[in-house]
């Protein structure tokens, strides 16, 4: 709820699929707004952080970005995320 709720208020990209693991998220968006994605990302951080209420939890600093580029690239894509679990052990 912390991240839905940050992501709605950080609305320079949208957001779609996503998928959390233990120590990171998966999230699949796309620009709204003329936004750095890293600028947009280290802003939801900031405000899901602020909504967990937990001082001592910290967001990894940078992320991971990587252009979508056709439909089957989207799938490909999603279908790694989807796995992300079963391969973890989860």
């Amino acid at each position: 709820a912390a991240l839905r709720d940050a992501w709605s208020q950080a609305d320079a990209w949208l957001t779609g699929r996503y998928l959390v693991m233990p120590d990171y998220v998966h999230l699949f968006a796309a620009e709204s707004l003329d936004i750095d994605v890293e600028k947009w990302v280290a802003y939801w951080k900031r405000l899901a952080r602020k909504r967990l209420r937990n001082p001592s939890w910290r967001w990894q600093s940078d992320c991971w970005d990587t252009r979508i580029r056709s439909d089957r690239h989207y799938e490909d894509k999603w279908l790694y995320v989807e796995d992300n679990p079963v391969r973890a052990g989860l």
